[in-house]
């Protein structure tokens, strides 16, 4: 026993058997484990960033032209909240979608054929949207969610059929933009 405390000394031996190491095949030597680590390190880096950090998009749809075409390479930064007028990329039943953030939580939105109003105020991009509607649009967002619209506004996969869209639903603002033509 140790004077000091009332467990039993280990004997250097003991202690060097009980050490953790990893045994590494002879041909791989130490250059080539330090690259085997620098390398999972890597691919652990890019992972997280790209799974929780950025999305990185291509569009499959006509919905947000002009600003995003059909074949165009975006990508989208998954830790920012959206805010009015953001292009925002969102999931809704499954599919990815992109569209312009045009009311927040808790706003009345009205769209006639004449003007969008957004709380009563007369929206700088308010030329009447009665494509494809037949009747005044009128709601109010839910505290949590956004209403988004299609820059495309003949195109109504947006938040005029499926009314809002719920905030745990969208990946984030668009931050980059590659066109991509004739791939």
């Amino acid at each position: 026993m140790s004077e000091k405390t009332d467990k039993p000394a280990i004997s250097p031996e003991l202690r060097q058997k009980n050490t953790f190491r990893i045994h590494l095949p002879a041909w791989l030597g130490r250059p080539g484990a330090e690259f085997l680590i620098r390398t999972a390190a890597t691919a652990l880096a890019f992972w997280v960033v790209f799974t929780f950090v950025i999305g990185v998009h291509i569009c499959h749809s006509q919905a947000g032209a002009p600003m995003i075409k059909d074949g165009d390479l975006f990508v989208s930064f998954r830790l920012s909240a959206p805010e009015r007028g953001d292009l925002v990329v969102y999931r809704h039943g499954g599919v990815l979608s992109v569209g312009r953030v045009f009311a927040l939580g808790g706003e009345h939105v009205e769209i006639t054929p004449a003007a969008v109003l957004c709380d009563s105020f007369r929206q700088p991009d308010s030329a009447g949207y009665d494509a494809g509607l037949s009747r005044d649009f009128e709601c109010r967002v839910p505290e949590g969610c956004v209403f988004v619209l299609n820059d495309n506004r003949a195109d109504l996969s947006d938040s005029r059929t499926w009314e809002s869209i719920p905030l745990t639903d969208c990946e984030g603002p668009v931050v980059f933009l590659m066109r991509r033509r004739g791939f």
